[in-house]
């Protein structure tokens, strides 16, 4: 579900006062960074345990961590640039689409259904090298990746498949429509943005910028999410 919970969630298409062409420029950058913490952890096989998830944290050269959590932390951090002294970092952000408490119960929802479908059905785990594929095919692409299955029919499936495993839960999904609606109209935050971008550009990156924010805050205030 990684390559879908990326395509409904992805936050924001600016960088240095321009659209980027990528879907989730966020994780692409965090891919460039020092040891690609971005998310997905490099590993050659499915972990079965907590020692195996240990080994692997403490199996890279640290930076600057002196102790086991500190080190997890650098794991899973966003980009670095390293700089002369030990103590020092920059961290470098694209600006990010502050998520709707709605939008958040949304992916909360489709996170913990799918999950609990998954493990009492017992499902196959997908290789791992197709999810890095399809991963990095939606963070270029989104919406029009083309991956091993299409892309499209995969959301509509994991949705649908989400939403069994809250009614075994006894839950009944009300949010998981915010999802529904990005997958009908193809829309992201991310997208939202890049063509709000577009549709306010006067030549000044400052006033556009303010302009967007603005339009953004509205939505989150009112807990409206983009759909």
């Amino acid at each position: 579900m990684i390559p879908s919970a990326i395509i409904l969630g992805a936050n924001s298409r600016l960088l240095g006062g321009r659209v980027f062409s990528f879907h989730e420029p966020r994780i692409h950058v965090y891919d460039q960074s020092e040891q690609q913490n971005s998310g997905f952890p490099t590993i050659t096989r499915y972990l079965d345990g907590v020692e195996d998830y240990i080994d692997y944290i403490i199996s890279r050269d640290k930076i600057i961590a002196k102790d086991y959590f500190e080190l997890e932390k650098e794991r899973h951090d966003d980009l670095r640039i390293r700089l002369n002294s030990n103590f020092y970092r920059v961290e470098t952000r694209i600006m990010s689409v502050q998520p709707t408490p709605k939008a958040l119960m949304a992916l909360t929802e489709f996170f913990i259904g799918y999950l609990y479908r998954s493990i009492h059905e017992d499902r196959q785990l997908r290789p791992l090298p197709y999810l890095r594929e399809e991963r990095l095919s939606v963070v270029r692409s989104g919406f029009n990746a083309k991956t091993h299955f299409n892309i499209i029919e995969t959301l509509t499936n994991q949705l649908d498949f989400a939403r069994k495993g809250l009614s075994d839960l006894g839950i009944k999904p009300e949010f998981l429509s915010v999802l529904d609606s990005r997958l009908e109209s193809r829309n992201t935050p991310g997208e939202y943005v890049a063509k709000l971008w577009q549709e306010k550009f006067n030549g000044s990156t400052e006033q556009t910028l303010f302009e967007v924010i603005s339009d953004i805050w509205e939505k989150t205030k009112n807990n409206r999410p983009i759909t």
